[in-house]
């Protein structure tokens, strides 16, 4: 065999091993690829499962939503700002931010109490943050009709319940604010009966203060008519001295312990005299009898008998 034979045989078998080794190393490739995409197939599979669950996650909770959201009309929300967006001015609120160009404050048709269809813009549910993450109930506001009340982008708004100072001092409108124009009318209910107990509480708070006031000054007046009562009785040491009204200093008890031993003291002397006329009496009628016995022995004739004889 010639050296060029010898060669060429030998780059054949070089390649033939070159071959088979090239055949072995894409056959494992192969079969790592198709693991590979053997395990990408199950995790789209289940890529896809995943993703038709949360699709129907996704529509279930944007039912759940829409159902949560009705009843509750327009949301307008306010994000934190300086100056605060909705500023508590002295019961009523004053909005930046909500005005006549706002949709959610297009007038609509209500009834009023005396049976007449009227336009009206919608009541003002206002909920704010309290500073804790939690989302807190203010109340029921009614827009402000009055002058610049209403602007394109501001309003005021008035509770439509007598707010305590105590309820006012508790408003925190710093942080976010959520404005709607409805609320579910159970949660209205609710409320509504909540604000009648409230009222109620109030109610009887301030007849109960006012009764206690009343009782205070009773109290103060009985005390003056007390004090008053006790200088009459047991003397006013700043009392008019008055000769003749002694009680006005030595108090009607002394004066009238005075008066009483003066009495008895001239009851005593009255009883003396009356004992001494009395028995003046009795030595007179004596002397009167004496006298007509007296009397009556110088009325008779004194006869006189001779026993003298002739």
């Amino acid at each position: 065999m010639s050296r060029l034979g010898i060669v060429c045989g030998t780059l054949v078998i070089i390649g033939l091993l070159v071959e088979f080794w090239l055949v072995a190393k894409l056959g494992y490739r192969r079969d790592e690829v198709a693991d590979k995409l053997r395990v990408a197939m199950v995790k789209s599979d289940t890529a896809v499962v995943e993703f038709e669950k949360i699709t129907a996650d996704l529509k279930t909770a944007e039912t759940e939503l829409a159902a949560l959201k009705l009843g509750w009309g327009y949301e307008i929300p306010f994000a934190p700002a300086n100056p605060a967006p909705v500023q508590n001015q002295g019961v009523k609120l004053f909005v930046t931010g909500l005005g006549a160009s706002t949709k959610a404050l297009e007038p609509r048709t209500v009834t009023g109490a005396d049976g007449q269809e009227k336009k009206a813009a919608p009541p003002m549910h206002v909920f704010a943050d309290n500073g804790q993450g939690k989302i807190v109930y203010t109340g029921e506001f009614m827009l402000g009709d009055g002058p610049n009340e209403l602007g394109e982008q501001t309003c005021v708004l008035y509770p439509t319940w007598k707010v305590t100072p105590e309820e006012m001092a508790s408003w925190n409108f710093n942080n976010d604010v959520r404005i709607r124009t409805q609320i579910p009318p159970g949660g209205r209910a609710e409320i509504d009966s909540l604000n009648q107990t409230i009222q109620r509480s109030v109610e009887q708070i301030t007849q109960l203060k006012t009764r206690t006031e009343d009782q205070e000054r009773l109290k103060v007046d009985a005390d003056l008519s007390l004090q008053t009562r006790s200088k009459e009785l047991l003397g006013d040491p700043n009392g008019a001295d008055v000769a003749e009204r002694p009680e006005f200093k030595d108090g009607l008890v002394k004066a009238i312990e005075d008066t009483e031993e003066e009495r008895n003291a001239i009851q005593v002397a009255v009883d003396s005299i009356r004992r001494s006329i009395q028995q003046a009496i009795r030595d007179r009628s004596k002397l009167v009898d004496g006298v007509k016995k007296l009397a009556a022995n110088a009325s008779q004739p004194a006869t006189k008998i001779s026993t003298a004889g002739p």
